[in-house]
């Protein structure tokens, strides 16, 4: 007589295991793909934000500015200091950060996820001070962090 079982035989269970193992595969690679998409647009927004934020913060407090104290003409400086409105204003990286000292506080103008690697205020003589900057982002993806240079020209008074 022949018993009527109910179950799977090793080939079926065999067959579904490798089907599992390959759908497993795939899901894996496409998750690891959507992690490394968003590794790089956080990257790339940190840079881009900070960017923009310390440009528009160097150039407002330029503007802003009734002298440079220094760099004084003809020369480079790691520190920018302008004096506004008799406030005496102090740019220059500590820690690995930019920051602005305006004589009552210190503040960080970059973001924690982003260094700065380089500050540099030239005061060329021919009333133009340039300002270069180099931020890096903190997030590292395929083993490189992003880089942005910003270098500012602002013609002074």
């Amino acid at each position: 007589m022949k018993k009527n079982e109910k179950g799977l035989t090793i080939i079926e269970t065999l067959l579904y295991m490798g089907l599992f193992a390959i759908l497993l595969t795939v899901f894996t690679q496409v998750f690891v793909s959507m992690l490394e998409t968003q590794l790089a647009s956080e990257s790339f927004s940190y840079i881009s934000g900070d960017s923009k934020f310390i440009e528009q913060k160097i150039t407002n407090l330029l503007r802003e500015s009734d002298s440079i104290v220094s760099p004084t003409v003809g020369n480079s400086s790691g520190t920018l200091q302008v004096v506004a409105n008799s406030i005496t204003y102090t740019v220059s990286i500590s820690d690995t950060n930019l920051v602005l000292n305006d004589g009552t506080g210190s503040y960080n103008i970059n973001s924690e996820n982003t260094t700065i690697d380089s500050f540099t205020a030239t005061n060329s003589g021919d009333e133009i001070l340039e300002v270069g900057i180099q931020v890096t982002s903190n997030v590292i993806k395929e083993g490189v962090q992003d880089e942005s240079e910003i270098n500012i020209v602002h013609n002074i008074r």
